[in-house]
């Protein structure tokens, strides 16, 4: 039988952490990353049976590659501090690694995003697909800084169950974070070259949000999904108002796209 680490990076998390931790008993070593917490975080990770190491941060996938190659197993289940496996998943990573030898390099897990107390059931929220269970002989991280990727030169299977993904704890919290990926994605806008005109900022935030709410069904989340629509389509238009404002008037602006 395969042994198992499971792998997480984190900083300041120790609000995260136990729900995170709950569902991995059955990994062979639980090995937590931390890259210079201030809270509670290392302390509670051991008192929960966790090893722990502290690295300086690289970035996503840089970080990444470096914890899973500390890791004591060759089985790599990769996690973030926010993603919790429910039941069924767990129950089908245990079934998989209690085979001689798994058929495949890696497997996707499908995730879903918990948003106002409320799973994203409907829409792309809950269909997104991500390698995190790989063997590390013949898959591994990307250095991608942001939103790092796992590839693989072996066949990738599929796990059914699902990572539950508490990405936004609130509305201030989904407020924050549109902030900071806005700017993040006004300077790639302006590292481009790209520029938005008034025009098609007008109809950004409601082009956007019909996309989000109708198009890609988050009707169908109630509430919670009408608010997802709507810090969509205030992040788009965030992000172009931002490369304005940092381009100032010398680019030529483009028209509608």
């Amino acid at each position: 039988m395969p042994a198992l680490s499971a792998v997480i990076i984190t900083k300041n998390e120790e609000r995260n952490l136990p729900r995170t931790l709950a569902p991995l008993t059955f990994a062979d070593e639980v090995l937590v990353v931390d890259s210079g917490s201030t809270d509670r975080t290392a302390t509670l990770a051991r008192s929960l049976g966790a090893r722990v190491l502290e690295h300086p941060f690289l970035g996503d996938g840089p970080q990444k590659r470096w914890a899973a190659a500390q890791a004591r197993h060759d089985w790599i289940l990769g996690l973030d501090a926010d993603e919790v496996l429910d039941a069924e998943l767990a129950g089908a990573i245990r079934s998989l690694l209690a085979q001689s030898q798994p058929a495949c390099a890696a497997y996707s897990l499908r995730y879903i995003t918990i948003f106002m107390g409320q799973p994203l059931r409907h829409g792309p929220e809950s269909r997104r697909r991500h390698i995190r269970l790989f063997d590390r002989r013949r898959a591994g991280w990307t250095e991608a800084t942001v939103h790092g990727q796992v590839v693989t030169d072996g066949p990738v299977g599929a796990l059914p169950g699902a990572v539950l993904h508490y990405t936004i704890r609130d509305l201030s919290d989904s407020v924050a974070k549109m902030n900071l990926y806005s700017s993040m994605g006004a300077a790639e806008v302006v590292r481009r070259g790209k520029r938005r005109s008034a025009a098609a900022l007008v109809l950004t935030a409601p082009v956007q949000f019909l996309r989000h709410y109708l198009l890609l069904q988050n009707f169908r989340n109630g509430i919670p999904g009408l608010a997802w629509s709507f810090m969509n389509a205030m992040g788009s238009t965030m992000k172009y108002l931002k490369a304005r404002e940092l381009q100032g008037s010398s680019p030529p602006a483009e028209g509608p796209p």
